[in-house]
């Protein structure tokens, strides 16, 4: 149905018209559905220590209490590449979601254009100012509104992950490259001592022309060593460089080579409950923008069964270029609500309705699945905490028993009562316990950083900047 001019209908009539539809539209309008809330009261695998340090969600690396280790982070989160195309696309999303309601606004243009009447006999050129304004009923106000604030949230949640991911990926590295060269120089050790076996060996060999067995023995100790010493300089070096990809960088730092002493991770104190997930984890808040996609995508779909109003207004000014004096020129206003009506295609919108309540509830059950999921994977955590704490502790209590029979043999050896072979063959053997003990001790450490990697640790200020 086309607009009216006021010579036709008044404007009352039309205002008459168009107050019912709004009072109907306000029964249709879509809100978010209520999401499930429901978590776990405790945590089923913790046993931190009630006595240890207090560890946040938000500063949870300056656990390991390395000045080092926090000043890479603070640099990652003033210059990652990552973030900070995230935090452009977050103020590109901002900006856009300002104009939301831009389609409900009125708008005015000017338009212009030559036409010929019917018969061909005149020619005219139309001037006209023309207004329309889309009313928004029947829910399409709302589903935009909700629309626009999932977009914005979207961009904060992508943020917010590109965070989190970011920060304990730097850790990871930096405890990855601390314990590559640690092991690197226990590895020296080892094939020093390795070494000295291979010389006494040929020494028993020729002088006492014994079997060569001993010989190829230490030499194949020895030539292990020496490859595992080439595997973990290997794995300092991609360390390196992935530590300085994520610094936005392109070639480590020369400072990087003396980190050797990886960070020891102390008790602490686990604050946080399941609930905390539902706020801080990336995966659940993305779960939750869904939901609210869904909620305006079915809000739209609901509204589209509806007839769609607009107001919509002219000024019309018609001049005759032919000069015709039975025909000048004139000018109109015209002004009324244009209603377009679905007819032809409602099965097809019933359809579009249809698939979006399933869609909607699809992702209502995504969101209760992240949750789940979310504190599935903190309970792993905490259980590798725990276990690989044991195995770390035990390891600790070999390499204690180790270094102490490398002494006593020396001391045995120093007066005679035992070789030097013996030795240096228990010297290795503690530099294997040590490795081993090095080796539990950052599992437990990793295993540290993916439980508040999964409890969505990051920085709260930064976290709260993003969402401004």
């Amino acid at each position: 149905m086309s607009y009216f001019s006021f010579s036709r209908l008044p404007v009352i009539t039309a205002v008459v018209g168009v107050l019912p539809c709004l009072a109907l539209s306000a029964c249709i309008t879509v809100n978010p559905p209520e999401l499930p809330q429901q978590t776990a009261s405790q945590w089923q695998s913790g046993d931190t220590d009630a006595a240890g340090i207090h560890v946040d969600l938000w500063h949870w690396w300056t656990a390991f209490n390395d000045p080092r280790l926090n000043a890479l982070v603070d640099t990652a989160l003033r210059d990652n590449l990552d973030l900070q195309q995230a935090s452009s696309r977050l103020a590109s999303a901002r900006n856009l979601s300002r104009g939301w309601n831009n389609e409900f606004l009125p708008s005015i243009s000017a338009n212009g254009a030559p036409v010929e009447d019917a018969q061909a006999q005149n020619s005219f050129y139309h001037a006209s100012i023309d207004m329309s304004w889309e009313v928004g009923i029947f829910g399409a106000y709302r589903s935009a509104h909700l629309a626009a604030l999932a977009d914005l949230q979207q961009a904060i949640d992508q943020r917010h992950a590109a965070m989190v991911s970011v920060i304990a990926e730097v850790v990871r590295n930096y405890l990855a490259l601390s314990v590559a060269q640690r092991q690197a120089v226990l590895l020296e050790q080892k094939a020093q001592h390795a070494s000295t076996m291979v010389r006494l060996a040929k020494a028993r060999a020729g002088y006492l022309h014994s079997d060569p067995e001993g010989v190829d023995q230490a030499d194949a100790q020895l030539t292990h060593t020496q490859a595992a010493l080439a595997e973990v300089r290997e794995e300092a070096a991609h360390r390196k460089h992935d530590l300085a990809a994520l610094l936005g960088r392109d070639q480590p730092e020369a400072g990087w080579d003396s980190i050797s002493t990886p960070p020891t991770l102390a008790a602490f104190t686990l604050a946080q409950v399941p609930a905390d997930l539902l706020r801080t984890r990336p995966d659940i808040l993305a779960a939750e923008t869904d939901v609210l996609h869904a909620a305006a995508n079915l809000g739209f779909a609901r509204s589209e069964l509806y007839p769609q109003l607009s107001l919509e207004g002219s000024m019309l000014y018609s001049y005759n270029v032919t000069g015709d004096e039975h025909s000048g020129s004139d000018t109109t206003p015209s002004i009324g609500p244009r209603i377009n009506i679905p007819l032809w295609d409602w099965g097809a919108r019933i359809g579009k309705r249809d698939a979006s309540e399933q869609a909607l509830h699809a992702a209502l059950l995504g969101y209760r699945n992240a949750v789940v999921s979310g504190e599935a994977e903190v309970e792993k955590s905490l259980a590798s905490l725990h276990y690989q704490g044991q195995q770390a502790q035990l390891l600790a209590d070999l390499t204690q028993r180790a270094d102490q029979r490398a002494t006593w043999l020396r001391t045995r050896a120093g007066f005679g009562l035992t070789s030097r072979y013996a030795v240096a063959q228990q010297q290795a053997a503690a530099s294997d316990a040590s490795i081993e003990q090095l080796l539990a001790e950052s599992q437990r450490s990793l295993a540290f950083i993916a439980l508040y990697k999964a409890l969505g640790g990051a920085p709260f200020d930064q976290l709260r900047a993003a969402s401004q």
